[in-house]
């Protein structure tokens, strides 16, 4: 049990370590943070690159349009994999007010 520890939090720090590096190049400002954890599962997910193709979305979230940046989520080969964590997330970015 202790090696799954060790080994998820390896892959977490990955994770949030591509999550920063994307939210500053691709947004350029902080996000409020629920979006942010938002962007972490995503690159846990999808890694890095896979979420650096979301450009309607980033361009979205640089504008605080937040409903839009959602709705680029779900127009994704993503969505049509994982549909309710997708769409659960996608959720999360909508409801943000900031």
């Amino acid at each position: 049990m202790e090696e799954v520890d060790e080994l998820f939090d390896i892959d977490l720090n990955r994770a949030a370590a591509g999550a920063d590096l994307l939210i500053d190049e691709c947004v350029g400002h902080d996000l409020p943070q629920p979006v942010s954890e938002v962007i972490l599962e995503m690159v846990y997910q999808l890694g890095t690159n896979g979420v650096r193709k979301f450009s309607n979305m980033w361009k979205a979230m640089r504008e605080k349009r937040w409903k839009d940046a959602a709705t680029e989520m779900k127009d994704s080969r993503w969505h049509k994999q994982t549909t309710k964590r997708c769409e659960s997330l996608a959720e999360i970015v909508a409801k943000t007010n900031v």
